[in-house]
């Protein structure tokens, strides 16, 4: 994240990243963020410490663990269920610790209702 696109746009240089393929588990196609605009980081460890000093402005979704648990199935399938209850939520968990999130939140948003624009 800091080396392929971070390190890219606050030197004003197009940056380009790898997306990943959640359903072949693998790294996909290339794809490019150009210089000015708004830069939308998504995901639960994109709050890490020492990434939080690039954002102006962060939003920490809180749920508790059956929600989560419940829709990151519904995704996924059954079969991927120890997925989630053994390695991924585990995971999670321990980042939360580690790096409290919500603590540096500017906005915690309500996981457990919809949301709209």
């Amino acid at each position: 994240m800091r080396k392929q696109v971070l390190d890219q746009i606050l030197n004003d240089q197009t940056a380009r990243y790898q997306r990943y393929d959640w359903d072949s588990n693998r790294l996909a196609e290339w794809r490019d963020i150009g210089i000015g605009g708004t830069l939308i980081v998504e995901g639960v460890s994109s709050m890490r410490q020492e990434l939080g000093k690039y954002w102006d402005f962060a939003i920490w979704v809180d749920a508790p663990y059956e929600i989560r648990l419940r829709r990151g199935v519904d995704r996924d399938g059954e079969q991927m269920r120890s997925q989630w209850t053994d390695l991924w939520m585990p995971e999670e968990a321990e980042y939360v610790k580690a790096h409290r999130p919500e603590g540096r939140a500017d906005f915690i948003a309500d996981g457990t209702k919809p949301f709209s624009v």
